[in-house]
């Protein structure tokens, strides 16, 4: 449904909208279309995760493939938990019954060289994601990815992330912090949700990829609960406060 038809709240705040969590999740989907890539930033445990596993079934996409280390019972409602990649059997993808097929790449470390097997497995999905049209690849903790002393695969997500938008698909990307994002997805990217963040460097970064004044997102953080967030459109030079519920 289109944004008029929300209930906006007040809560003091003229300079942007706030939405509920139910209106966000309606109103994301609403202007949401493939190829769009998002980034979620935030310290641990102020619902990053929770929130994408909300939107991401409402969104318009053929497929998603969820990658992380272990299971996040924040995404466990999704699709099915696999352990290989590519799948074996290519009928899976032919599924009428369903909608929108996931599938959760959640592959848990027993010992500390079993990161060399997930990486070589995250290498394969991002080599994978380059013949996909209209499919979107989620990233839980991007900094595992990208992280020079873990997988360093940075590279190759900033590949995806400029190649991808032409086939119709999209990067989601999940950090704690801005220095974990390849450089490409702060000038790709068509929607961010940002959590607040007391860190005036961190601040700073945040405010430079979303393309508001740091003031202003210092003013909108000092307003926020714990759990929410703030949703900016960047086509359309919008941004909402999401409350918790």
């Amino acid at each position: 449904m289109p944004l008029t038809a929300l209930t906006v709240l007040s809560r003091n705040l003229p300079d942007y909208g706030v939405l509920t969590r139910a209106e966000f999740v309606d109103e994301f989907a609403y202007r949401y279309e493939p190829g769009q890539h998002l980034i979620a930033l935030g310290p641990t445990g102020r619902g990053k995760t929770t929130l994408i596993g909300q939107i991401l079934p409402h969104c318009k996409t053929s497929g998603t493939v969820i990658s992380c280390l272990g299971e996040d019972p924040a995404l466990a409602h999704l699709g099915k938990s696999i352990s290989y990649w590519p799948p074996k059997r290519p009928e899976w993808m032919i599924r009428y019954d369903e909608p929108t097929i996931v599938r959760r790449f959640q592959d848990i470390p027993r010992k500390p060289e079993d990161f060399s097997r997930i990486r070589r497995t995250n290498f394969t999905i991002l080599r994978w994601m380059f013949a996909r049209p209209d499919w979107t690849l989620f990233y839980p903790d991007l900094q595992i990815i990208t992280d020079p002393r873990m997988m360093n695969l940075g590279k190759e997500v900033e590949q995806l992330i400029l190649t991808l938008r032409k086939a119709g698909s999209s990067v989601w990307m999940d950090a704690q912090a801005p220095r974990w994002i390849p450089s490409a997805a702060k000038d790709q990217v068509q929607h961010l949700l940002l959590w607040r963040n007391r860190n005036k460097t961190v601040m700073k970064s945040l405010s430079d990829i979303a393309g508001l004044d740091v003031d202003v997102v210092d003013g909108m953080f000092r307003d926020m609960q714990w759990h929410e967030a703030i949703w900016v459109d960047i086509r359309a030079d919008e941004y909402f406060l999401v409350l918790a519920s």
